[in-house]
């Protein structure tokens, strides 16, 4: 390990403030193979801010610590002190290209929704100041079949939720959520329909469009999601259309 003193910090000050309980929580929830403290974000969080013996060394070093960090590092917790750093860097300073290409290899170490999600926060933010740079990499893992780069590659097109959640025209998003609607893998699906469901409140036009048209493609899962925020009554009619036509398609064949 290249930076192993500093690796060795920061794991210890985990460990300090670490719950074993919650460790084992953690690696179950997440399905993760990887080690944990135990530790609660909002603590991780401000043990990241307060800073190491490091932290007072020139960004681009810092920037150097953080990336072996995450690359090298068994323990998940330590990897999210480097994702840490980096979110809030890219808070005060705005996503540059420098951060990106630092991070970019990151999607390559993700085992687990926990990190994946957020990596995406830090991946969408940096999307939206520099998207002729990105966006080359993003349709790049959406084309491709590893998992979770696919499914980083739409989840990283939208800000978590919210009125502000969607930032690019349908247009742009929607071939690269067409590539995923029939990877019936859990997380993929689940994916699809939180993209959906954002897409569906910023461009309810064209979002509802698609949907239509591929409604027998859409996984239940991904369709259930996608509703999310409709009565009850209107999930049921779509639900009740989706099923005809996938009898009415039973039936041709």
């Amino acid at each position: 390990m290249k930076f192993k003193a500093e690796h060795d910090e920061v794991l210890a000050a985990l460990e300090r403030i670490g719950n074993s309980r919650l460790a084992a929580s953690m690696a179950v929830d997440r399905k993760s193979g990887l080690q944990y403290c135990g530790v609660r974000v909002p603590d991780r969080r401000a043990l990241e801010k307060e800073g190491f013996s490091f932290s007072s060394r020139e960004p681009a070093k810092l920037r150097q610590i953080w990336d072996s960090l995450w690359l090298s590092a068994e323990n998940a917790d330590v990897m999210s002190c480097a994702l840490d750093h980096f979110k809030r860097m890219r808070a005060r300073k705005g996503g540059d290209l420098e951060m990106w290409r630092t991070v970019r290899n990151w999607v390559w170490r993700i085992e687990n929704w926990a990190h994946a999600d957020d990596l995406c926060t830090l991946y969408s933010r940096i999307l939206e100041a520099h998207c002729d740079q990105v966006m080359p990499e993003l349709v790049h893992w959406n084309r491709g079949t590893a998992m979770w780069p696919k499914r980083i590659s739409i989840v990283s097109l939208i800000h978590n939720t919210g009125k502000n959640a969607v930032f690019l025209p349908a247009r742009t998003m929607l071939p690269m959520i067409s590539r995923c609607l029939k990877d019936n893998r859990d997380y993929m699906q689940k994916a699809v329909g939180w993209v959906l469901r954002e897409l569906r409140t910023a461009h309810p036009e064209e979002t509802e469009e698609f949907m239509l048209a591929n409604l027998t493609d859409i996984a239940p899962q991904s369709l259930t999601r996608a509703l999310e925020r409709v009565s009850t009554n209107v999930r049921a009619e779509w639900r009740g259309r989706r099923a005809e036509l996938l009898r009415t398609k039973t039936v041709e064949s």
